[in-house]
């Protein structure tokens, strides 16, 4: 708690390489325990065609890095640097009920507005092998939205938009901006720096 900014931001990210890596052997181990797929065939990509367990497979795989990139390394790293990490997070409780309905308007207003970004951004030529991962990555959204059923749908529901939700919050909001704010007098930067951050490694 008491270590320079400098010094506690380097720790942060050892923190990710060594919990990251920890998590990336639990896939190992998983794949190798408990399935009949291996690393090379989730790294070759998955779509709607691919067989229903590989697409399990990934899901489970899915949800292992994002917890132990994100959410793990935030929790232990807050808990760490302050005596109470909920605050250190800037995790708090709505003012009032209200607030709870307002936040699923903005969200909802919000969606035509990011649909069309999405629109204008899939103009710009990034490059052939950018434009691959991308392929890539919808074919998996594509994979994981294949659901036969209810209980498929929630567990999907779980992996791509939970649990990556609640540990970028933590990791990006809570842990990042704040090391950024501790250099400028305003928001408007470390706002913007985060969220470019948060962009490339999307």
């Amino acid at each position: 708690r008491s270590y320079p900014w400098g010094l506690q931001l380097l720790l942060f990210f050892l923190m990710i390489f060594t919990i990251g890596m920890l998590g990336l052997s639990i896939v190992y181990a998983y794949l190798a325990k408990f399935t009949v797929f291996n690393y090379e065939q989730l790294a070759a990509g998955i779509d709607e065609h691919s067989p229903i367990g590989l697409i399990n497979t990934s899901l489970v795989v899915q949800a292992i890095l994002s917890v132990s990139i994100f959410l793990v390394p935030a929790l232990i790293f807050s808990y760490l640097s302050h005596p109470k990490p909920g605050e250190y997070l800037g995790l708090r409780a709505p003012g009032k009920k209200i607030q709870f309905l307002l936040v699923i308007l903005l969200m909802l207003g919000a969606m035509p507005v990011l649909q069309m970004i999405e629109g204008l951004m899939s103009q710009i030529n990034f490059g052939a092998k950018l434009k691959a991962e991308q392929a890539a990555n919808d074919n998996m959204m594509n994979a994981f939205l294949n659901i036969p059923t209810f209980a498929a749908f929630l567990k999907a529901f779980l992996v791509m938009a939970i649990i990556p939700a609640l540990g970028e919050e933590m990791f990006f909001r809570g842990i990042l901006l704040r090391f950024a704010k501790k250099k400028t007098r305003t928001m408007v930067i470390p706002i913007l720096f985060v969220a470019a951050f948060f962009a490339y490694v999307h």
